[in-house]
């Protein structure tokens, strides 16, 4: 019965003396001493049954002659029996051959709450708090208690009251913490850690006199009961109160702080920076390694808050290798936590949701994904924060000041008063005050040899200890290896980070050293079946890429059920350079290609479609990979593998956004090549750039690569190009034809059902639909409705048109009249609805529930379905339905329900979305609804030459009006049959239409 939800169930309490509660809220008395013992291990422990030794154990004591399974089932009996007088069959304690076990409605265990609520936001982290009484269990034997694990229960409670304490200092409001935190202290005389946060928040509510009293009893106590000092946090504690709480002239100031050195030659910058935090609340400061843009942020931001009282939090990401690092990191600055990355987040914006406050993200370039995702998370939910990052590129983030940082101005020969120069003297003097400086001609060659960056300016000035100036300009003319060992630019932290990893490097034996190196091949992460199909060495690989991880070179990260791994870019790169110098890169990244070629050829072989999407989904870690892998094959000449890895990778391109443009610049690349293929990869990669290109330029164009393709699919022999590609290929031109309301031939529906027989692929159901949809869109019923009740055709739906299948069959029994027979579909329609985890499956889900409803006369029905079931799409209808396609049947139920102004709304989005496309089966729906509304609005001139309008083009394309519009055809007195075979298609007659229906719509609304 766990998980079960919707009841009123009793509330089981354990955070505090065991206390039942029935479902009036009254407490059940009388449990005796055994039967509460042996509801608490039932409680504590319900994930697992208990045998009838355990409960023995826990319920007598070894030396217990009265401890037996009779007297066991005794207590059973008695328990059972009172909590089924209590609460009835609320509760069930259960016996089978594994043990005992209490089943329960879910959350009816106060520690179940107490879990699920301290990982939400303050507010539920303070309500988790409050469920405690005292201690777990705090009415049985403390023996018990332990063997239950009461004691580490006791300890969560501790830790949540601490991090509630934090989240409210970090939110503005310490004293609300106050009284969980004394409360546990009198309880927990002895515990530091608490009795530390107990000190912190009483300084920061301006209580410091019972700060310090505080201290002085705890360490009393601890003297006079242990006989020890305070520790660490406790005395750090302490001086946090003697100093941070009683100083409030400064601003509040968490994370790294500016270096003490003065900032040389930046006055002008500073002032544009102060200007930029007050403007704007996304600003990044770019610039090279080494100009000084981490300075000038830290020297800015003191004096930005220092001059408005603003609140600075200042994180230095160098170190950090992933968002989850990122969060944390944050989230330590801040002094919050929590026990979940979530929840992480939930704290860290309701600390900046309190404040006005400035967070700077310093070196970001290496984490862009990870910031850009914290940066927009932060700014949507906090609107006093401003972000400021340093990066070597711009985050390219709506609403994002960007502002390169040069390095400082060349001087001249004879320049003095050069701030570049400035810098190098002061920097000079603090290495060694009796240096001279009176060479200004060589500080200024020394100036323009590092190009002016700052950095370099500081190391090259501190080799005064040992070279005079001119000394110092005549090295760096030569090359920079002065300035330092390893990396000779850039940041500090990566050339000691690279001296690191060569250490570490030198440490290892040859062959780990060419397993490192092979490796490096590998942009993103790679399994170890990747790894020994591309390293070469004579023992085993795992055993190595082991020795590796244990000496912190690999890093294993978890993908799902499976661990992969992967090397940090600074490893990688080094490793990559050994590589070049072991004269084998050429090899090793020919064996990486074959392995990428082979993955992709796995990918294709699956003949499910839904698997092959979500293993496609899964290959984003991957995707460096396999782009670099393409360009490498195209450079070396390997050309029909190349495109034989592009076209097993359709799936792959198109769930991940941006990548079907580049799939299709290569094969636009790749086609004069493509008569060294085979006729299958020859004619596929005809079809699949018509594919890619559907997403870039309008249909028109795509038209005739779609036809080409399936002429060349037609002569093409059974032996070379099986009857399943073939489907597939017609499939895609008679789907255009369907989105363009281009007439497809019967000859190419009859090939197409033909085609689909021979097999039960993703070809073969798409094809079925596809033919269903164009028997629709022309009106034939009777014949459509032998289709779709043939079991064949109903087997094949349950592969992946099950939504369009119910939408269909309801349509059809509507429009021969036999409306009752609908019903059913809708229920299963609504069951369906996301099931699919596609957002376009989705989205065609709800279309064809909302025309179903609307088919049967129920407008209000099908706003309401669109409204409330377009929450299972991930993110806004806008962001999905890119098409407009909802739009249609919410402009038709608004008209209907008397809401012209929003129906006319939903129509001019409707058309905007499509502008361009040539997708018109939507948007010729349009037009004649648009005719209805001109009609409703009492524009009759407008009503009738738009219908007139739908009517050309319904008798030039052979189209019905679709069932669920049936309402607007008889309003408008228009024929609901076409009366031509279609033969008239004109695309820019159609598209004037359109164009004139929009104009009509956004005329009305202004």
């Amino acid at each position: 019965m766990t998980g079960v939800t919707g009841v009123s169930a009793p509330l089981f309490s354990v955070l505090g003396p065991l206390v039942v509660r029935g479902p009036n809220d009254a407490v059940v008395p009388d449990f005796g001493r055994m039967q509460t013992r042996l509801l608490a291990g039932l409680l504590l422990n319900s994930d697992r049954p208990w045998t009838a030794e355990q409960l023995i154990d826990l319920l007598w004591d070894d030396d217990d002659d009265t401890a037996n399974m009779q007297a066991l089932q005794a207590h059973v009996s008695r328990l059972r029996a009172k909590l089924r007088r209590a609460l009835g069959d609320l509760v069930v304690l259960e016996h089978t051959s594994q043990g005992y076990r209490l089943l329960r409605p879910a959350d009816s265990l106060d520690l179940e709450r107490f879990r699920r609520l301290r990982g939400g936001d303050l507010t539920e982290l303070g309500q988790a708090c409050a469920l405690w009484r005292g201690n777990c269990l705090s009415n049985l034997p403390s023996s018990v208690r332990t063997e239950l694990g009461a004691p580490r229960l006791d300890q969560e409670r501790l830790e949540a009251v601490r991090a509630y304490a934090a989240a409210t200092r970090a939110a503005g409001d310490p004293a609300a913490g106050l009284g969980q935190l004394e409360t546990v202290v009198a309880a927990n005389p002895l515990d530091e850690p608490t009795h530390a946060e107990l000190m912190i928040s009483l300084a920061a509510a301006g209580r410091q006199a019972e700060a310090h009293a505080t201290f002085a009893a705890i360490r009393e106590r601890l003297g006079e009961e242990l006989g020890v000092d305070p520790g660490p946090q406790l005395v750090a504690a302490h001086q946090r109160v003697l100093t941070a709480y009683e100083v409030t002239a400064e601003p509040s100031w968490q994370g790294i702080r500016p270096p003490v050195t003065t900032l040389i030659g930046r006055e002008n910058a500073l002032a544009t920076l102060s200007e930029l935090l007050t403007d704007g609340r996304l600003i990044t400061i770019t610039g090279p390694g080494g100009a000084g843009k981490t300075s000038l942020a830290l020297h800015g931001l003191h004096t930005y808050a220092e001059d408005t009282g603003i609140a600075v939090v200042a994180l230095a990401m160098s170190s950090l290798a992933s968002k989850q690092e990122l969060v944390s990191a944050l989230a330590a600055t801040l002094e919050v936590s929590a026990p979940s990355q979530e929840a992480l987040l939930v704290r860290i914006r309701a600390v900046f949701d309190k404040r006005r406050a400035v967070l700077l993200l310093d070196n970001a370039e290496h984490l862009l994904e990870p910031v850009i995702e914290l940066i927009d998370d932060l700014l949507r939910s906090c609107p006093g924060l401003t972000v400021l990052t340093t990066s070597q590129q711009a985050l390219r983030m709506p609403g994002e000041q960007a502002w390169p940082l040069p390095p400082l101005p060349l001087p001249s020969p004879d320049d003095e008063h050069s701030p570049t120069i400035e810098l190098f003297r002061t920097r000079a003097r603090e290495a060694d005050r009796t240096v001279d400086l009176s060479d200004v001609a060589a500080i200024a060659r020394i100036c323009r040899r590092v190009d002016g960056l700052p950095l370099a300016l500081e190391l090259a000035a501190a080799r005064v200890r040992a070279l005079s100036v001119s000394q110092i300009a005549d090295r760096l003319s030569g090359d920079l290896s002065l300035l330092g060992p390893g990396l000779r630019t850039g940041d500090p932290r990566h050339r000691q980070l690279y001296a690191t990893i060569a250490w570490s490097y030198d440490l290892l034996d040859p062959t780990e050293q060419s397993v490192l190196d092979q490796i490096s091949v590998f942009r993103g992460g790679f399994s170890p079946e990747a790894a020994e199909f591309v390293v070469d060495v004579p023992t085993d690989v795992l055993n190595v890429l082991i020795e590796l991880i244990d000496k912190s070179l690999v890093v294993v990260y978890d993908d799902g059920p499976n661990r992969r791994y992967r090397l940090l870019s600074t490893v990688r790169e080094f490793a990559a350079g050994k590589l070049v110098e072991r004269g084998i890169e050429l090899e090793v990244l020919r064996r990486h290609f074959d392995w990428r070629h082979r993955k992709a050829m796995e990918l294709d072989a699956m003949t499910e479609f839904l698997v092959r999407v979500r293993e496609a989904r899964a290959y984003t870690p991957y995707l460096a990979d396999n782009v670099e892998m393409i360009r490498f094959g195209i450079a070396q000449g390997r050309y029909p593998e190349v495109i034989e890895m592009i076209l097993a990778l359709l799936d792959v391109w198109m769930v991940h956004p941006g990548y079907t443009s580049q799939a299709f610049e290569w094969l636009t690349e790749l086609e004069p090549h493509l008569p060294m293929c085979s006729t299958q990869t020859r004619v596929l990669a005809l079809s699949y750039r018509a594919e890619f290109a559907s997403g870039l330029i309008g249909l028109l164009e795509v038209l005739p690569m779609q036809e080409r393709a399936w002429e060349a699919a037609r002569e093409a022999p059974d032996a070379e190009l099986g009857a399943d590609r073939k489907n597939g290929i017609l499939n895609s031109l008679i789907r255009l034809n369907n989105r363009m309301l281009r007439p497809t031939p019967d000859e190419q529906i009859a090939e197409l059902l033909a085609l689909s027989a021979t097999h039960d692929g993703d070809n073969g159901w798409s094809a079925q639909r596809l033919v269903a949809l164009a028997w629709l869109a022309r009106g034939q019923y009777e014949e459509l409705l032998a289709f779709l009740l043939n079991p064949h055709t109903h087997r094949s739906a349950s592969r992946g048109w099950l939504g369009d299948y119910y939408g269909i069959s309801g349509l059809c029994h509507i429009a021969l009249g036999a409306e009752q027979r609908a019903y059913p579909h809708v229920d299963r329609l609504r069951s369906l609805v996301g099931q699919t985890n596609s957002p376009l499956g989705t989205l065609g889900e709800i279309n064809r529930l909302a025309s179903l409803l609307l088919a049967m006369g129920q407008p209000d029905e099908a706003l309401t379905a669109m409204e409330s079931l377009a929450a299972k799409l991930p993110g806004t209808i806008s962001d999905v339905d890119r098409f407009g396609i909802l739009q249609i049947p919410c402009a038709e139920s608004l008209r209907r329900t008397g809401q012209l102004k929003l129906a006319l709304e939903s129509l001019r989005t409707a058309f905007r979305a499509g502008n361009g496309t040539q997708y018109y089966e939507p948007q010729v729906s349009g037009v004649l609804l648009t005719a209805a509304i001109a009609h409703n609005l009492g524009d009759r001139d407008n009503a009738q030459r738009l219908s007139g309008l739908w009517t050309t083009i319904a008798e030039n394309c052979n189209l019905a009006v679709p069932v669920q519009f049936r309402d607007v055809a008889r309003l408008l007195d228009i024929d609901e049959m076409p009366h031509t075979a279609g033969s008239a298609w004109d695309p820019r007659k159609i598209q004037e239409s359109i164009d004139l229906a929009e104009a009509w719509v956004v005329d009305e609304l202004s």
